[in-house]
């Protein structure tokens, strides 16, 4: 099927039409009297649309989600413990593929994130009663749907 379109503009009025070459040139004859007048005539070399391309995603393809955790640190930039530990969740999460984690999994990543401050059960508690850390079923915690938005939406 060979498309066509034709766009014919003469002062104020105008005649456009998109479609199968055949339609598009018994619509212009019929139409180009009542849009140009009686005696207007034209002769029609439909030309082809444009041949687009269908660019389709291969089917191996992946996101490559390559933010380290400093930068994305240096991002969010959390300030108290409770911050840290959503912005650690979220890391894992989101760029290291764990959709939950055993308590004892997540004191130990915090401990490798900051060496220097202790691990406190308070934390990940408070972050449970404030609804921003959720159970499983199996035990291991998550973001919860509020904690996922808090830590998207730049800790505010």
């Amino acid at each position: 099927m060979s498309e066509s379109r034709v766009r014919i503009r003469q002062g104020d009025r105008e005649l456009e039409l998109e479609g199968d070459a055949a339609f598009v040139e018994a619509q212009l004859e019929r139409l180009l009297p009542f849009t140009f007048g009686a005696g207007s005539s034209l002769t029609v070399a439909p030309v082809p649309a444009p041949h687009l391309e269908d660019h389709q995603v291969p089917a191996n393809f992946a996101v490559k989600k390559n933010l380290s955790f400093e930068a994305f640190l240096e991002l969010k930039q959390p300030s108290s413990d409770r911050d840290r530990l959503l912005v650690l969740a979220y890391y894992q999460e989101k760029y290291a593929d764990l959709q939950a984690y055993p308590i004892a999994d997540l004191a130990a990543a915090w401990t490798l994130a900051w060496p220097e401050l202790p691990w406190d059960e308070a934390c990940w508690k408070e972050a449970v009663e404030g609804g921003f850390l959720q159970w499983q079923e199996d035990g291991r915690l998550t973001l919860s749907f509020a904690g996922d938005q808090y830590v998207r939406d730049g800790l505010a």
